[in-house]
């Protein structure tokens, strides 16, 4: 969930899997003939996992984020549910909500892109407000995450995407159902339906839908862990959904190694605790490896109702268990989870009680950040066992957890398969960038482009890559390619505007800009480049709005309100720019000198030397403030100072200056 870069590059409409499941029926026909289990179900978490807002399922309410500064309210009006966020008067409306309630309810709008973007807020039961999971830190998403294909497949049904890939811009502009269905589960109910309304003989109705009781035991698990599988939340990556398949694509009556392959950590991290995590933990239970395939997820839950005896399955082998036994209370602690802290759920670990008085405790949210701070070490497959060797080597550099030794692996195995999918090369492209080698990085680009030309996220990433190291031309081609077949391609428009701007063709730029701006009004970046191609003070307010704490939309803001001689407001948004750059740091002194506040201008040039030692700027500008304090001598020195810089523009300055003093 925190790992976006990755994601916004392969976000695409290029290369389409084929269409495994474009004839999935209407799941609400179910509930005609099946009339018991539908209404059971809907009562289920399963059932209630994503839905319209309500009064009693969006309370009002209001807190603020220490962390952030920022203080949220959710409040009905005129019969609808509104998100706010203060500052900036951020006002959305709340469309979804995504969670039954048991453990949380995360808040959605959709916007006119048809994305679903989540906001930072989640109701957690008993009844409290708090911060989205990996939002309770100051540089959050705020409301501009866009709800990926990946979260709805486990969060909903199958909304009406016509078999999108897992990459493509993650879009809801066909009807999305309300909850889990019933095909998640008995696969395909196409035939089953045809067969019924034709008055088919019962053996072939029956035929044609998937029953999970009857199948193998390795299968039946398969159908709760494309769901309940994670390995982990965290840089990893925990799942590589095969490339020629679809995002909605899998079918229970398939095996799940057809549709994606799961790994972890080389020693495991047995002791990992995350909320999606149920089947990964069962798997490492004495009762499951035991149970020679007897032990299965059905044991204990009926999906069509919520479970109440689980006892039951336990005294299937434990017969000499406690007269009455509560046997899950404690062999299956309630814990609280390492990703959605404040959220406990059951460890289905079946274990020994552990008798620690600390597993509801408060925690801190963990923070990793994607080769930087994250696991570094092997990555292994881990269900299946083993797995083709492209994969495993792709999962080796996909969010950098082995990169280095990543980078050949993956290498020799393209050389010696030769896939026919561009994003297998776009994969090593991408390791080769985070490794620093750019320029080795261009063949794989050109790979990816020949299988398919078409295929946006290698002409937006490779289309990026070279306007970064000033191949303006072939940018431009690659990019212009991206939006003809994406006009909603919103990091391509703002390339397209970088390349434009350093060709001096502003105008041009400002066009590609607001193009920007309307692909994906939550993209604070596309306002922050609009208002500064266009010194539009109101579009920097509303990169501001959308991202309180983008400092280059304060300083451009601040600039241009200087450049009017509105320094009040000016200082207001120099301080909020002033710890990310030199630059702002010194327009902030500027502003103070230029109101006479010289002790202020004084204290931001000694700072900006704290945090830049021997900064030249800094130097004259506390020479500067001490001479307006009347302390020549200090003034003197640090003048002095400046007339050694290895600038010639600097120590012409300093020298000017120092003449000056008495």
């Amino acid at each position: 969930m925190r790992y976006l870069l990755a994601l916004v590059l392969l976000a695409s409409c290029g290369t389409k899997p084929p269409p495994v499941a474009e004839d999935r029926t209407d799941a609400r026909l179910c509930a005609a003939c099946h009339t018991k289990e539908a209404a059971a179900f809907r009562n289920t978490g399963m059932g209630r996992s994503f839905y319209r807002p309500t009064p009693e399922t969006v309370p009002a309410g209001s807190f603020t984020h220490s962390l952030s500064g920022r203080t949220f309210t959710i409040q009905p009006r005129d019969g609808k549910f509104y998100f706010r966020r203060e500052p900036g008067g951020l006002d959305l409306e709340i469309h979804y909500v995504l969670g039954s309630g048991s453990h949380a309810r995360t808040l959605l709008h959709k916007n006119t892109r048809n994305r679903l973007i989540e906001l930072p807020v989640t109701w957690y039961p008993p009844g409290k407000y708090a911060m989205s999971p990996g939002y309770d830190r100051p540089d959050h998403f705020d409301a501009r995450r866009a709800v990926g294909f990946e979260c709805m497949f486990c969060h909903n049904g199958y909304p009406e995407v016509k078999n999108a890939a897992m990459t493509e811009d993650p879009a809801f502009p066909g009807r999305i159902p309300e909850g889990i269905e019933c095909q998640r589960c008995h696969g395909n109910a196409a035939a089953h339906v045809r067969a019924a309304q034709n008055n088919a003989a019962p053996g072939d109705v029956r035929a044609g839908v998937v029953n999970p009781r009857k199948l193998p035991a390795d299968r039946q698990m398969e159908v709760c862990m494309q769901c309940h599988l994670e390995t982990t939340s965290f840089p990893l990556p925990n799942m590589l959904v095969r490339f020629e398949r679809g995002a909605f694509s899998y079918d229970a009556a398939e095996p799940l190694a057809n549709y994606a392959l799961h790994f972890d950590h080389e020693n495991g991290h047995a002791g990992k605790f995350e909320i999606a995590g149920s089947a990964y933990r069962l798997r490492q239970s004495k009762c499951f490896t035991a149970s020679a395939g007897r032990l299965t997820c059905l044991n204990c839950h009926n999906p069509h109702k919520a479970s109440t005896d689980y006892d039951a399955a336990c005294l299937q082998c434990h017969t000499k268990a406690h007269k009455k036994p509560d046997c899950a209370s404690c062999h299956m602690e309630t814990r609280r989870t390492e990703d959605v802290v404040h959220a406990a759920v059951v460890d289905h670990k079946i274990q020994r009680p552990s008798n620690r008085k600390d597993l509801l405790a408060p925690r801190a949210e963990r923070h990793e950040v994607m080769g930087v701070t994250s696991y570094r070490g092997p990555v292994k497959p881990y269900y299946p066992a083993q797995a083709p060797e492209l994969y495993t080597a792709i999962a080796q550099v996909a969010h950098q957890s082995n990169l280095a030794a990543g980078l050949p692996r993956l290498q020799a195995a393209l050389k010696a398969e030769s896939p026919k999918h561009p994003e297998y090369y776009l994969h090593m492209a991408f390791a080769l960038q985070n490794a620093g080698r750019p320029v080795d990085a261009v063949s794989y680009y050109e790979s990816a482009l020949r299988i398919d030309g078409a295929y946006q996220p290698a002409l937006r990433a490779y289309g990026a890559a070279l306007a970064k190291s000033g191949q303006t031309g072939k940018a431009m081609e690659l990019l212009q390619r991206a939006v003809s077949l994406d006009p909603n391609d919103a990091a391509s428009w703002l390339a397209i505007a970088e390349v434009l701007t350093k060709l001096g063709r502003s105008a041009e730029a400002a066009n590609a800009a607001r193009r920007a701006v309307e692909a994906e009004p939550e993209n604070a970046e596309a306002h922050n480049t609009l208002g500064l191609l266009t010194q539009d003070a109101q579009a920097l307010r509303d990169a501001i709005r959308r991202k309180p704490e983008l400092a280059s939309a304060h300083f451009n803001l601040a600039l241009l309100l200087a450049n009017r001689k509105e320094f009040r407001e000016a200082t207001e948004h120099a301080l909020q720019a002033a710890a990310s750059s030199p630059e702002a740091a010194d327009l902030l002194g500027n502003l103070q000198a230029a109101q006479g506040n010289w002790r202020g201008a004084a204290q931001v040039y000694r700072d900006m030397l704290a945090r830049w030692p021997g900064q030249p700027k800094a130097l004259i500008g506390l020479g500067t403030a001490l001479a307006g304090l009347r302390d020549v001598a200090g003034a003197r020195a640090y003048l002095a100072q400046a007339a050694q810089s290895a600038d010639p523009a600097v120590r012409q300055e300093a020298a000017s200056l120092l003449q000056e003093l008495p």
